[in-house]
């Protein structure tokens, strides 16, 4: 975690600031994916009973910095359309579809009354889901 705070603190200092909210958002969702590791590692070796601590709220922790990471993606991915000609961004466009259809299952695993929580039906999410996996593996190739 170090060292990422250290290379995002060196590429701040070297990097064109022409758009210092584009590198905000691009830090934040590295920064955030980074604390998500953690949180998520501590809430499977307390699921497996090895640490004593609460697995249910460091998952229901994981869920959130997700869906904060995929929020600030979203925005983020919105500004990179914006910036390019409709016709030259599909690569954007793709993505932003991935992690819409991401965050919109998320939310449907938040807690009663937060977003849109538990309004959709196991297969509606199962569907979200798959659609954001499938463009992920579309994106490797």
């Amino acid at each position: 975690m170090l060292t990422s705070v250290k290379d995002s603190i060196l590429q701040l200092k070297t990097s064109n600031k022409l758009d210092i909210i584009d590198y905000i958002l691009t830090t934040s969702v590295t920064g955030i994916y980074t604390v998500y590791g953690f949180a998520e590692l501590i809430a499977w070796l307390s699921d497996a009973k090895i640490i004593v601590a609460d697995s249910g709220k460091w998952f229901k922790w994981c869920l959130y910095l997700w869906l904060g990471a995929l929020a600030t993606g979203i925005v983020r991915t919105i500004r990179q359309i914006l910036r390019k000609p409709f016709e030259k961004s599909k690569n954007e466009q793709i993505t932003l579809f991935g992690f819409i259809c991401d965050f919109i299952s998320g939310a449907n695993s938040l807690p009663p009354g937060m977003l849109w929580s538990g309004q959709l039906t196991p297969r509606q999410s199962a569907t979200f889901s798959f659609i954001a996996s499938a463009i992920g593996f579309w994106k490797l190739y």
